[in-house]
């Protein structure tokens, strides 16, 4: 009939993160799905955060936010690639956090003893460079404890001391607790942060 929709169909796509080659599995997909609606959810999923998500399909064209996967003619069973922004190392820094790589990851500026090495650091004043290091002890927290690399996660709490950072997307705290919690050889606690005059959470690990 004219004006009629037919229903949604659900889908399944698969999900290469190229810095990894890992594979992960997107059972629940459907055609109206914005692309900054799956990045969300791959947040949780891939434990990439969402500013760091580059989104391709069949080429190496970045996908856009606002477009949906009918828009990209994403087909079911097809596989969307996900790259990390390789800008001043995230590409590297994120691989050796996946990869519980933690002797490499301390090389990438996860730490105050090791920041000056990166050539962006090195022209930031000492509270730029602190919160540089601290950005990068976060996301490095976040994607070792997503896969559960516990040596690496104790390293990043006892050398960066608390990672305190925005989450980047409507992620739930109980969710990131979860993830942290596949490390559970000891206590990590979960809370939120309210600045002044910012409407913000934070993740504040700590022993």
């Amino acid at each position: 009939m004219p004006g009629s929709s037919s229903p949604l169909q659900t889908f399944s796509l698969q999900l290469r993160l190229a810095e990894t080659n890992e594979i992960f599995s997107l059972p629940q997909c459907q055609n109206d799905f914005t692309l900054k609606q799956l990045k969300s959810d791959l947040e949780l999923l891939t434990g990439i955060p969402f500013h760091f998500q580059r989104l391709h399909y069949l080429d190496e064209m970045d996908l856009p936010d606002d477009s949906t996967l009918m828009d990209n003619d994403v087909v079911p069973g097809g596989t969307i690639t996900m790259r990390i922004w390789r800008q001043d190392g995230w590409g590297h820094l994120v691989a050796a956090a996946a990869k519980g790589h933690t002797m490499k990851l301390a090389q990438l500026g996860v730490t105050e003893e090791y920041a000056g090495t990166s050539p962006y650091a090195k022209i930031l004043g000492p509270e730029q460079k602190k919160e540089w290091v601290a950005h990068r002890a976060f996301v490095a927290l976040f994607v070792a404890s997503h896969r559960g690399h516990v040596n690496t996660v104790k390293f990043l709490l006892s050398h960066g001391g608390e990672c305190i950072w925005p989450i980047s997307s409507d992620v739930d705290l109980k969710t990131i607790k979860t993830a942290l919690a596949n490390c559970n050889k000891f206590d990590i606690k979960v809370g939120k942060l309210r600045m002044e005059n910012r409407n913000e959470n934070f993740l504040l690990p700590c022993f």
